[in-house]
């Protein structure tokens, strides 16, 4: 469990690995995990695929987080693929995030199951997805949850 942490200014820029995700997650990377993420603050990170948090082949459950100002091609604030179980992001606020392709608050890839709860989107800006963007293949559910601001897909 992480819990309580602040993650600041992290960067997944490194040479292209064989399986893809040296560039995934510039505050967190999962792949092939199912962490527990309660309390956190993930702000001013960036990555080509999930500005602040990115995840393949895993089931993190995210609760109660800020996501704030990060910064990705794909998934300025997460950015979750595959078919593994599912993404869980539960009251939290995303905002600020920026996407240069797709998705800047949550984007969805790849089969990726994403359940959104009771969370707050605003002030996301992507040229598709402000607050969310999913491809054809990928599910994404939101209960409860308010997009405003340039949080309009």
């Amino acid at each position: 469990m992480l819990d309580g942490f602040t993650i600041r200014g992290g960067r997944a820029e490194g040479p292209e690995d064989p399986a893809g995700y040296y560039s995934h997650g510039g505050g967190l990377c999962c792949v092939t995990a199912q962490p527990i993420v309660r309390g956190c603050t993930f702000r001013d990170n960036q990555a080509m695929y999930g500005g602040a948090i990115g995840t393949a082949y895993s089931a993190p459950t995210i609760t109660d987080c800020i996501i704030a100002e990060n910064a990705a091609q794909y998934g300025g604030g997460v950015a979750s693929g595959s078919d593994y179980p599912e993404l869980v992001l539960r009251n939290c606020l995303i905002v600020g995030n920026t996407a240069s392709a797709s998705g800047a608050g949550v984007f969805a890839d790849a089969s990726a199951t994403v359940a959104i709860t009771n969370c707050t989107f605003t002030e996301n800006q992507a040229p598709s997805g402000d607050a969310v963007s999913c491809n054809a293949f990928s599910s994404v559910a939101l209960h409860n949850c308010i997009v405003w601001d340039r949080g309009g897909e």
